[in-house]
């Protein structure tokens, strides 16, 4: 007679936990669309490659709050080689659109000429980008270029590491 095999366990918090991805746009006029990837094939085949980026999976510590919380708790309900594809919207993804992170700045505060969709930093360290340039004033919007989005991400758990307690 044969007994046991695998011993299937979750992921709990304070262990490290390491993930491929796929995100995509789950509503709206760019349905489908990817915007973030741990894979280069896809990210090329997709046109959303940048050099920059190591397309590795990644690793976080299961509740210390270094993902999204929509994936955080979507990888709590999974053990390793799991895979999963959940809808986050916004306020468990990037959060909603808020008016108040859109300024008007009087465009002589720009050192060069300020052009749409160009990124910008604020004295604080924030990254915002141009949405419109008018003739003494440019709007700069401070939100995530993804706040207010619906998301759906495709993610499988590659490895768990127990935490270390001594």
């Amino acid at each position: 007679m044969i007994t046991c095999c695998f011993m299937f366990s979750m992921v709990t918090d304070g262990q490290i936990v390491t993930i491929q991805f796929i995100g995509r746009i789950a509503e709206g006029p760019h349905e489908g669309e990817v915007f973030d990837t741990t894979d280069a094939k896809i990210a090329k085949e997709e046109g959303v490659y940048d050099e920059r980026y190591s397309y590795e999976p990644i690793s976080f510590r299961v509740g210390d709050g270094e993902v999204l919380p929509g994936i955080e708790d979507a990888v709590r309900e999974m053990g390793i080689q799991d895979q999963q594809t959940i809808t986050l919207t916004p306020d468990a993804a990037f959060g909603e659109r808020q008016s108040e992170k859109v300024y008007e700045v009087p465009k002589t505060e720009f050192e060069a000429e300020p052009e749409p969709d160009a990124l910008v930093n604020s004295e604080s360290g924030e990254i915002g980008w141009i949405t419109e340039v008018e003739d003494d004033t440019v709007a700069v919007d401070f939100n995530h270029e993804l706040a207010g989005t619906t998301i759906e991400v495709e993610l499988w758990v590659v490895n768990t590491i127990e935490p270390d307690t001594t």
